[in-house]
């Protein structure tokens, strides 16, 4: 393969043409979470368990050797988190694809797990109740295809549970407050996919 790769020319591209060996792609370790390069209607971030390695449509993301990748993943998969990727992701694919570049995901803003020590283990156990079902749409999780139909009532239990402790006990926003996250959360999705139509 390498004799083959080099009848091809694959040495003298830029990206192979500055390493020692041009086939050689390092060490790699294995992501603690997986979060997708491209987004439609369902936002959700996969605990690696199985370590499998990531590439471009799934960025791997390694948590700091004091926060649990189970702690991070409720954080990430938070409706907060879902408003927040919507506002720092950009349209750009057709069909109303939300795309996220790996610097976007760099610059979106998250909580910081190390300053929020009397919440982890409630985190990690609606974390993992939510990991023991499919993660559905945004339009099912909250329970709502319009931001007039939203009510915390039908937010899918495990996801309210979840969002209360991030964004009502950690955050300390009002039940109206929330209900607006999740009003903007559903208007911005709804609104990508119809201008894209």
């Amino acid at each position: 393969y390498i004799e083959w790769g080099e009848s091809q020319g694959y040495h003298t591209r830029p990206t192979c043409k500055s390493r020692k060996r041009w086939y050689d792609l390092g060490t790699w370790k294995e992501a603690d979470l997986l979060l997708s390069e491209r987004i439609w209607s369902r936002f959700i971030a996969f605990v690696n368990s199985y370590k499998v390695y990531e590439n471009k449509n799934l960025y791997g993301l390694l948590a700091h050797e004091n926060v649990d990748s189970h702690v991070l993943g409720a954080l990430l998969n938070s409706t907060l988190s879902a408003l927040l990727l919507e506002l720092y992701g950009r349209v750009s694919l057709g069909e109303g694809i939300l795309d996220i570049d790996v610097w976007m995901v760099l610059s979106c803003p998250i909580i910081n797990p190390t300053r929020i020590q009397d919440k982890l283990e409630q985190l990690k156990d609606a974390s993992e109740k939510l990991h023991k079902r499919q993660v559905e749409a945004i339009f099912e999780e909250i329970g709502a295809n319009t931001p007039e139909e939203v009510s915390l009532d039908k937010v899918k239990p495990d996801r309210r549970e979840l969002d209360k402790i991030v964004m009502g006990e950690i955050l300390g926003l009002t039940e109206e407050e929330q209900l607006e996250v999740y009003r903007a959360v559903i208007d911005l999705v709804t609104s990508r996919i119809e201008k894209a139509q």
